[in-house]
């Protein structure tokens, strides 16, 4: 089969010791399952999920448990989530009714909250409200008081900058895609070319071997060639523009345009219920991809092939759409998903994203409270920067803290990525820690999971450490169903393995030995097997 092949996956790219991950690579080349083995068993610093599996769980009953994954969509036909997949028994499919009056019409798998391109992003508005006064600062010395708020700024800046270019990068790919399949339509010789065109058809170069591949998977869901051409390019194009030429348009001087601030208030059934998304671009990490391999590593059937296997079997993934590959995370949008999560049975939610900016923290907080309210546990990734999100010049969103000196919410786990070598270089390079703000770590360096199109591939980055606790989170709950939320928290907490070596942190001029205590709550690394036997004495 003709998938994709190994990248390096970060929702914040950072800086990677090539070296240091070709060499992973070959080492787990053979071990696509090693999240799941055991230190004593295996010398591989998993989780020690089989072994839990083996000598604890043989003979109990689960009960399901659903997980919501907001992420960027879910190939909800792959393979490997072959009834993993949450259904709204409530809502009948494609009768244009909101059959459970919930707000959301058709929303039979989940939603997606994307919404309507409308209005400045939240970081070109963080941005540019202040660009003039912090502009005047750059010429003289900054005044003391001044300092922080200064470099707070630069950071939302450069943030800003960086959607820019990725902006620019993502349209002019998209417009070669484009390009692309007018050439593949001139060469087949058919306006509305069918699947048995596309495989009758040999492809000049591995681009359009990939693209032939991604064509043959994705038209038979659609009518014609024409309304897959709409949905998969012509559409993405258009909004990419918009995002471009709006979204990111630092003139924020009329309101009332446009281009200037517009504000979208929490209302149900803004989106739609498309929770899979386009497939096609950007063509090297196709669509869904993100969310995919998330939900593969907590939900996974066991592949008999690679011999990879999620962490938790009786699990439904609830799958909720907030991000695309070419815009920001808006805070409403992840705010409304929250909610959606918990008022639809969600007993987990996972997030594998983040960012270091908030425009409306309280709105995203609310929703957090909400959703505690109703017995969940919020699972959320460290982030990939190698820095310490303790500080606040890296204050990582979104977070546990509440805004305006709120508290905390105390059913909420934050997640640094583990490596499975038990030495100094335990902790993966990109991964960011923090005494107060990383509860655990857990394995998220080169982790075979499921793609879309029924592929599979590696993926590094606390986005795969993250549903590794989520998958934990559910084992725990499946099995011991009178436990609440804090009380899985609590277990996975005090359950973890603590190395009693030190290991390396950070980057560059920074590199330094730390013991685990010394960046995280926990100390440690997270263990099924351990946090089993804790849930099971737990009353």
């Amino acid at each position: 089969m003709n998938c994709f092949s190994f990248k390096y996956s970060n929702m914040k790219k950072g800086i990677v010791l090539a070296a240091f991950l070709l060499k992973a690579f070959l080492a787990l080349s053979q071990k696509v399952n090693w999240q799941n083995l055991d230190a004593e068993r295996d010398s591989i610093f998993g989780i020690s999920t089989v072994k839990a599996y083996q000598l604890l769980l043989k003979g109990m009953k689960p009960n399901p448990v659903v997980v919501a994954v907001i992420d960027n969509g879910i190939d909800t036909l792959h393979d490997y989530l072959k009834g993993k997949i949450w259904r709204n028994k409530n809502e009948i499919p494609g009768n244009g009714i909101d059959d459970d009056h919930n707000g959301y019409v058709d929303d039979v798998y989940g939603w997606n909250f994307i919404g309507q391109e409308v209005g400045l992003e939240d970081v070109t508005y963080l941005a540019c409200m202040e660009k003039d006064f912090y502009d005047s600062l750059s010429y003289v010395k900054i005044p003391l008081e001044y300092q922080s708020a200064y470099r707070s700024w630069r950071k939302k800046w450069e943030e800003f900058n960086g959607h820019i270019f990725n902006a620019q990068q993502f349209l002019k790919k998209s417009t070669e895609v484009r390009n692309l399949v007018g050439e593949l339509i001139n060469n087949i010789g058919k306006v509305s070319p069918t699947v048995d065109d596309f495989k009758n058809y040999t492809p000049k170069n591995d681009l359009e071997k990939q693209l032939r591949f991604a064509i043959i998977n994705q038209l038979p869901k659609y009518s014609s060639f024409a309304e897959f051409q709409q949905h998969e390019i012509d559409n993405i194009i258009a909004n990419i523009e918009f995002h471009y030429f709006h979204g990111l348009n630092s003139n924020i001087s009329d309101k009332d345009s446009v281009t200037g601030r517009v504000l979208r208030k929490q209302v149900s059934g803004v989106g739609d219920n498309d929770v899979t998304g386009p497939f096609i671009l950007p063509l090297d990490l196709p669509g869904p991809l993100h969310g995919t391999h998330v939900s593969g590593i907590i939900a996974g059937k066991k592949d008999e092939k690679s011999g990879s296997e999620g962490i938790c079997g009786s699990v439904e993934i609830m799958p909720l759409r907030v991000m695309s590959f070419y815009r920001e995370l808006r805070d409403i949008d992840l705010a409304m998903a929250i909610r959606y999560a918990a008022d639809n049975g969600a007993k987990i939610i996972s997030l594998s994203f983040g960012k270091y900016y908030t425009y409306n923290k309280s709105m995203v907080d609310d929703a957090v409270k909400y959703a505690i309210s109703k017995d969940i546990l919020i699972i959320h990734g460290a982030g990939n920067a190698g820095v310490d999100i303790d500080s606040k010049e890296y204050t990582f969103f979104p977070n546990k803290q509440y805004d305006n000196n709120g508290g905390i919410a105390k059913e909420w786990i934050t997640v640094g990525a583990s490596g499975w070598r038990d030495d100094s270089t335990l902790i993966a390079p990109f991964s960011n820690y923090g005494k107060k703000n990383v509860d655990v770590f857990a394995p998220g360096l080169y982790i075979y999971s499921s793609t879309p199109m029924n592929c599979f591939r590696f993926e590094s980055g606390t986005s795969m450490a993250t549903p590794v606790v989520s998958g934990l989170a559910a084992l725990i709950r499946s099995y011991y169903p009178k436990l609440n939320a804090r009380q899985v928290k609590s277990v996975i907490l005090s359950s973890v393995v603590r190395p009693k070596h030190t290991v390396l942190i950070g980057k560059g001029d920074d590199r330094r030995s730390v013991y685990l205590e010394d960046i995280c709550v926990s100390g440690g690394v997270v263990n099924a097997y351990n946090a089993l036997v804790l849930a099971s004495r737990c009353k």
